[in-house]
């Protein structure tokens, strides 16, 4: 590895889709093993739901994967937060960051990924798409983030501001 990692996950309280995206990740990123690395995992309710139980499975599944789980469950979904509080907290050099809704299809060797960023000290992020991204604003897909840049991101998020219901 190039340097330290660890991963983060935006959820919402649907612990069969965070259990395929663990599992697909889990299978098909080669190189490493989830269980050797911290997860900071963000679980927010749906409006007007705490929905409690299905939150602390969504920890649960967390835990059977990664060797530490880090979580926070606030009282109301906002994504914008949850990226700042995932992307504040975190202190490796590089984060994976995760959605609980995507899957991992294709086999990647994440130490190829990390050789890119070894070879370019320019690079801040890869992603990992099933399409190209042909827009040069930020995309959030899965994929590593180098330090410098999640830091920074975690600073400009605005709490006001929920992506998913503006």
């Amino acid at each position: 590895m190039v340097g330290t990692l660890s991963f983060t996950t935006t959820s919402m309280p649907r612990p069969e889709l965070l259990e395929r995206t663990y599992r697909s990740f889990s299978i098909n990123l080669k190189g490493c093993s989830l269980s050797d690395f911290k997860l900071f995992i963000n679980v927010d309710p749906f409006v007007d739901d705490a929905a409690d139980y299905e939150r602390n499975q969504c920890i649960q599944i967390a835990k059977k994967y990664f060797k530490e789980v880090i979580w926070r469950r606030p009282v109301s979904p906002n994504f914008s937060m949850a990226l700042k509080w995932l992307w504040s907290n975190a202190k490796d050099d590089f984060i994976f960051n995760l959605e609980d809704d995507w899957e991992l299809f294709e086999e990647i060797d994440i130490k190829n990924l990390m050789i890119l960023f070894r070879n370019n000290r320019d690079l801040d992020h890869i992603i990992l798409r099933a399409w190209k991204w042909k827009n040069y604003d930020f995309c959030l897909g899965p994929g590593l983030l180098r330090n410098r840049l999640y830091k920074w991101l975690s600073t400009q998020l605005d709490n006001k501001t929920n992506p998913e219901n503006d």
